[in-house]
């Protein structure tokens, strides 16, 4: 490590420590900081110039040391998070219900490696801090659980239209699976018709975003092991609008409704006001009013509203 580095990866582990950069979700820490130096540039510039730091450098120089050192301290902390998380991946109860949709033959010890494989790429990086915040969060066994326990439409449409029959109080985790295979979305592949490209290039385009999700699906097959349809094709769909792909899986439009609850849970006080609604139904509330923007299930949004509205959530 040169001098330079060394010098940047001290500034940036400043930055990383900073109480209001450590309190924010993972996925978005990066994104703080790079719109700190955006903010701060002029006295940035100024800064780096002097000779404690990287005089004769350009500005240039400086920011891609600091991408570079940035990179480094997400693949620090993603890491041994993305490793626990997949060790943990498949529970026994989501593998037996997966022997219905063709099993599932998933090399957990490749699918790490692939993971970090990828971390180069912002965009698979960022949707895998997201996959590790949400599944670390309290949001999808709280809402695994309440689903079976209420039976309204959501409980409906994933036993009569997915089939998805996970063992009572284990729905949670097979939510949790098909987020950890988000980042697929995002991956690069070069079976055509992608030639190096993800399937997130293709989704406004209905006539290829099904032969790129396929292609997608092959190639990641053959890296990691067998995954059934059963959890990938939700994994793709939760990133698609509700209203443009009625085809959609049950699966695919909660837990995208899920992934977003997750990502504001962090961000919310922890004392409530008084006489306020509890911060669940309150968010579900708000967003069922902004489906049509969102992208996300006005119906299960409703049902989620409701459920949070009883359990006192």
């Amino acid at each position: 490590m040169t001098a330079e580095q060394q010098k940047m990866r001290e500034f940036v582990e400043r930055l990383w420590s900073n109480p209001a950069i450590r309190s924010a979700p993972l996925s978005e820490r990066e994104t703080a900081i790079l719109n700190f130096v955006k903010t701060n540039q002029a006295g940035l510039r100024e800064a780096f110039a002097r000779p404690e730091y990287f005089p004769g450098s350009s500005w240039e120089k400086a920011m891609t040391l600091l991408l570079s050192e940035l990179s480094h301290a997400l693949d620090v902390e993603l890491r041994p998070r993305l490793a626990g998380a997949v060790d943990r991946a498949i529970h026994p109860a989501v593998r037996e219900a997966l022997k219905d949709h063709g099993g599932i033959g998933v090399d957990l010890g490749q699918l790490r490696e692939y993971y970090e494989s990828q971390l180069q790429d912002r965009r698979v990086r960022m949707q895998i801090a997201q996959s590790l915040d949400a599944m670390e969060s309290p949001i999808f066994d709280r809402y695994g659980k309440a689903i079976e326990a209420h039976r309204r439409t959501i409980h409906f449409e994933l036993t009569r239209r997915d089939r998805v029959g996970i063992e009572a109080g284990y729905l949670g985790e097979y939510f949790k699976l098909v987020a950890l295979f988000r980042p697929l979305f995002f991956i690069k592949f070069d079976r055509p018709p992608l030639h190096d490209t993800a399937i997130a290039d293709h989704a406004r385009n209905q006539r290829e975003i099904g032969k790129a999700q396929q292609a997608a699906m092959e190639s990641f097959r053959e890296a990691v092991g067998y995954a059934p349809d059963a959890v990938l094709l939700p994994a793709i769909g939760s990133f698609l609008p509700t209203a443009d792909n009625p085809e959609l899986s049950a699966s695919a439009r909660v837990v995208a409704i899920l992934m977003a609850r997750a990502q504001d849970l962090r961000k919310e006080p922890a004392a409530q006001d008084r006489g306020a609604e509890t911060p669940d139904k309150s968010w579900f509330s708000i967003h069922r009013r902004i489906a049509r923007n969102t992208g996300l299930d006005s119906r299960f949004l409703e049902d989620l509203y409701l459920i949070a509205g009883e359990e006192g959530w």
